[in-house]
């Protein structure tokens, strides 16, 4: 892929570089993303993987100094919260690769100014869509028990529980109008690597949640979710609750999540255990009526 180049904060030119090689990307940018895990725990567990098609990464004499990603093509880019002069580099070496992109994911503030800067140099509309807040924990504040719970426990799901799993991934997809992977394919995947979690009670489960590895001491914890029958009993509350605490006992520093901030109940129980507000992240699409 091509590189692209920029003015940095004192005057020095940044390069851009792109790249389709994951293996490339990650030893680029290793240094650069463990230095936040919080803040670049997704871009952690992605390019660690491997999972993408298109990387950049904007190179300040010889430090990297911000890192975009696309996952997978076609879909919205992920940008690390960086200075404007750095968004707007990533922002041109994108717009040379991926002129069609449909749209970008960041915090607020380097959301905002892709978007502009995209919206004016492509001449598209650019609005945002969605906004959640990251949370990170490290000492769990215990929520009460789940009323009517029977003695309900975490467990991992296993190959048992794949059908149910798969129908409450497509659920969750579905609440939360994102996911840049099918959801069958994300179950299977959690499932073989043992991340995938379930509240049960009285031997049924009745709520998920999944589990990354550790990076840089940092697990992030995704995909919650309580089938619609089942909520407002608390399940889903349990369910981080006691995965956060499992995490923490078992290696992690640190547990962090994603809240959607037009949810006020899932924001104002994540404080409630314990969750401190690190960041704002907005979505922005491109184009349309």
């Amino acid at each position: 892929m091509p590189s692209a180049a920029g003015f940095g904060d004192h005057g020095a030119m940044v390069a851009v570089r792109g790249t389709e090689d994951g293996a490339e990307a990650w030893r680029a940018a290793a240094d650069y993303l463990l230095s936040e895990p919080v803040r670049h725990s997704v871009f952690l567990t992605l390019v660690r993987e491997g999972t993408g098609r298109f990387w950049w990464a904007v190179d300040d004499d010889g430090c990297v100094v911000g890192f975009a990603m696309q996952v997978p093509t076609g879909f919205s880019a992920g940008l690390t919260p960086c200075p404007p002069p750095v968004v707007d580099a990533l922002c041109d070496a994108i717009l040379a690769d991926c002129p069609d992109l449909p749209g970008v994911i960041s915090e607020a503030t380097g959301a905002a100014w892709f978007a502009g800067r995209w919206a004016e140099r492509r001449a598209v509309p650019a609005r945002p869509t969605e906004a959640q807040r990251v949370y990170a924990l490290d000492r769990l504040v215990a929520p009460a028990a789940p009323a009517g719970s029977g003695g309900g426990r975490l467990r991992l799901a296993d190959d048992a529980d794949r059908p149910t799993m798969v129908r409450w991934a497509h659920g969750f997809a579905h609440d939360v109008d994102f996911m840049p992977e099918d959801p069958e394919r994300v179950v299977d995947r959690h499932l073989a690597r043992r991340r995938l979690w379930v509240w049960e009670v009285d031997g049924e489960p009745v709520a998920m949640a999944s589990s990354s590895e550790a990076m840089a001491g940092v697990c992030r914890i995704g995909s919650v979710y309580t089938p619609p029958d089942r909520r407002r009993r608390g399940y889903a509350t349990a369910c981080v609750a006691a995965l956060s605490e499992r995490l923490l006992a078992t290696g992690a520093d640190r547990c962090m999540l994603y809240a959607q901030l037009h949810n006020p109940t899932s924001n104002g129980i994540y404080r409630r255990m314990g969750y401190e507000p690190v960041s704002d992240i907005v979505f922005y699409r491109f184009g349309g009526a």
